[in-house]
């Protein structure tokens, strides 16, 4: 027994010494979370409360805590005259080799001009967001940089989101972050992917800026960030090496391992692509039409007699124009958006978002008309094509566009009330209103609601995979709509079709 004490006691004597050694003597009473202090003076009360975990893996664990603190702290009771010590972080970084990095003289210097020092007149100090004891330098970090992200941003929350804390410093009353950003669309996306710090700072400053600007100077214009120049490039990224901004192509390809930013996220070889294969269309169309106009002038228009016939009732007739209606505001905002850019007047960025979210609602509603009518009117089967041969049905239609069209020779395919579509005409549609439309909303929806979006798929965003299936299917539609009005003027006159899908009443040749 008396050797177990004996064995007890050297046990002990080696955790206190150990314990010392570290600077944890000091958390015996320091890592007690009710551990306060009033300030006589000012009645406030002081949290001296340490958590040793949090500490352990802060930049500055392993510190002694007399390396900050006085070693006069060593002794308990502390003196009385240690009361209100005055710690600085220049103390020990100042002019320091390991931190020329980190800027700390820039960083007060950038400080002292912030709306926190200027409005407290100075009393707001690095330790009123960056707990020594806990503080950890994550901007570095590119590799986990949603991580980096929400740790900055609860340092905001922490204060502006807790009435208790704020009025430490002012009597004011502050609303909360959610209610003073309103304005901003999507807040919690984008609390997720940007820190406060980035549109609330002057990009300018070396280094992570403190320079806290007053609200009115911070960023209120989205093209800011939303285009191919954005700032975050000098904020949140602006760590990573200029070589890697690019990657296969992409502007700012940094981004991509992290987010989707529309206007920003944008690749040189599928905007290239793009401008080719529109650009070609385009071209094809117009040498189409002059061909055919050129027959047109020569084609024989008294001899043929035409007998009306109701074709398009009036929900068709409403869904194909309002559709078109609303699909070219799509189109003109949804290219606004992808190429974004302060020197755009035409439309502004905020007001493309309005656009292009409202337009794609009503879109939805107009195709669930669509749908149904389609289904309850049986419209829907001028929209199957027939199997039996189909391919030299699709090749004979084909044919008469690329020749046949040229020599006024007569349409391969009667139009018919029950049979209104050629074979091409068929399988175009088809795939456009039962393919591609069907995936250009639900992907919409998915980027209107984006916490729905799976955020990791095979390895790669789910938000960007999303935003790029919308961008494709939304370009290959307007393609069809380029495609879709040119065709509308090839009925017997120029402008017979359009009047058809206004009155409803389609001229067909009489026999």
């Amino acid at each position: 027994m008396k050797s177990f004490y004996s064995f007890f006691f050297i046990l002990l004597l080696s955790a206190l010494a150990f314990g010392q050694e570290n600077g944890n003597d000091c958390l015996r009473c320091h890592s007690m979370q009710t551990l306060n202090k009033k300030d006589l003076e000012t009645g406030k009360i002081k949290n001296l409360a340490v958590n040793p975990k949090e500490y352990a893996h802060s930049n500055h664990a392993g510190f002694e805590c007399t390396d900050c603190h006085s070693e006069e702290f060593g002794e308990f009771p502390h003196p009385a005259k240690l009361s209100g010590e005055d710690i600085h972080c220049l103390d020990c970084h100042e002019n320091s080799d390991d931190s020329s990095l980190v800027q700390f003289e820039t960083i007060q210097e950038s400080f002292e001009k912030s709306v926190h020092f200027m409005a407290t007149d100075g009393e707001f100090t690095c330790f009123d967001c960056h707990d020594p004891h806990t503080f950890k330098l994550t901007a570095r970090n590119i590799h986990d940089i949603k991580s980096t992200i929400k740790y900055d941003n609860q340092i905001c929350f922490d204060c502006h989101d807790n009435t208790d804390k704020i009025n430490l410093y002012t009597e004011r009353t502050f609303p909360s972050l959610a209610v003073t950003h309103q304005w901003l669309p999507h807040q919690q996306l984008h609390w997720d992917n940007v820190r406060c710090i980035d549109c609330h700072t002057d990009p300018n400053q070396p280094g992570v800026s403190h320079l806290i600007l007053p609200k009115e100077k911070a960023v209120s214009n989205c093209v800011e960030c939303h285009s191919t120049n954005t700032r975050l490039a000098q904020t949140l990224y602006k760590f990573e090496v200029q070589e890697t901004r690019k990657k296969d192509g992409f502007f700012n390809g940094v981004i991509l391992n992290n987010s989707y930013i529309v206007g920003a996220t944008r690749n040189y070889y599928l905007n290239l692509a793009s401008f080719i294969i529109f650009g070609a269309t385009f071209v094809v169309i117009l040498l189409h039409f002059l061909f055919y106009l050129k027959a047109y002038n020569k084609k024989e228009h008294t001899h043929a007699e035409f007998i009306k016939q109701y074709f398009y009732p009036l929900w068709l007739r409403f869904w194909h124009w309002s559709n078109a209606i609303l699909f070219l505001a799509l189109i003109i905002s949804g290219i606004t958006l992808q190429y974004a850019s302060e020197n755009n007047v035409f439309l502004g960025f905020d007001d493309a978002i309005t656009m292009h979210n409202a337009a794609g609602v009503l879109l939805s509603i107009n195709y669930l008309l669509f749908f149904l009518g389609n289904l309850f009117s049986g419209n829907i089967k001028n929209y199957i094509p027939v199997l039996k041969a189909m391919f030299s049905r699709l090749f004979k239609q084909a044919k008469f566009y690329m020749s046949g069209i040229f020599k006024n020779e007569p349409h391969p395919f009667e139009t018919t009330k029950d049979n209104k579509f050629n074979p091409l005409q068929q399988i175009t549609y088809l795939f456009i209103m039962y393919v591609f439309v069907p995936i250009t909303i639900i992907t919409g929806w998915a980027l209107l609601f984006p916490s729905i979006i799976i955020e990791d798929f095979l390895g790669e965003s789910g938000l960007f995979g999303t935003a790029m299936l919308h961008t494709v299917s939304g370009f290959f539609l307007s393609l069809f709509m380029l495609g879709h009005i040119y065709l509308a003027i090839t009925g017997h006159t120029l402008l017979s079709n359009l009047k058809a899908m206004v009155s409803g009443w389609h001229e067909v040749e009489k026999k």
